[in-house]
């Protein structure tokens, strides 16, 4: 009957609006999994007791203790290998920044895979001045393109996300709208030539239709 087609078609809108806002609820709540500067920051909080151990503390000045921090221009002036104490250093400020990681799981605050990524580049490079390949110079200088790289690449990768979640919520927008006049062109097209209201008189002599 029509009066029940009608209503199907306005449940039909109804659902679709819930839908839509459903979806783009759900994807505004979602986020790339992208490394994120606020939880590397908490992470180091979290493992400051792991770097503040004195033998690791005497490269402060040579070469960033931290995980994500950029050299100083005075670093990257540093044309020297290091010495047997420092080599001694920068093993244990490897092991620190390894367990810092294990620590981050335990406290809720785990790397990303973005920056597991870039810590095993920076950990290659790290072996390098331990072996006594090449001076902190060459550590810092390459530390520091590491890093800007990274961040260029985290900036593509939010910039994609963005346009593909607003290109993928006009896709369902249209496709909602589609269905949707497809409902409606259906319900207006049926009835054939006996279509229309249904009226007939009942015991109150009242007329009624359906």
């Amino acid at each position: 009957m029509k009066f029940c087609k009608l209503i199907a078609v306005k449940l039909q809108r109804v659902f679709v609006v819930a839908m839509l806002a459903a979806l783009s609820g759900g994807c505004s709540s979602m986020g790339p999994p992208a490394f994120s500067y606020d939880s590397q920051e908490r992470g180091n909080k979290m493992c400051a007791a792991l770097f503040e151990v004195p033998q690791i503390q005497a490269l402060k000045s040579k070469m960033p203790i931290l995980p994500g921090q950029l050299p100083s221009r005075d670093m990257l002036k540093v044309n020297h290998a290091a010495s047997t104490s420092e080599v001694q250093a920068i093993g244990a400020l490897e092991s620190a920044i390894r367990n810092c990681a294990a620590l981050r799981v335990t406290g809720g605050i785990p790397t990303s895979a973005s920056e597991d990524i870039l810590q095993a580049r920076i950990s290659r490079l790290r072996y390098g001045l331990y072996a006594g390949e090449i001076p902190f110079a060459v550590y810092n200088y390459g530390l520091a393109q590491a890093l800007r790289k990274h961040t260029e690449f985290m900036v593509q990768g939010e910039k994609a996300y963005t346009q593909g979640k607003a290109a993928g919520e006009m896709q369902m927008l249209g496709l909602a709208l589609q269905n949707l006049t497809t409902s409606a062109s259906a319900t207006t097209s049926t009835g054939g030539a006996g279509g229309g209201w249904i009226c007939s008189t009942n015991a109150a002599n009242s007329l009624s239709c359906y």
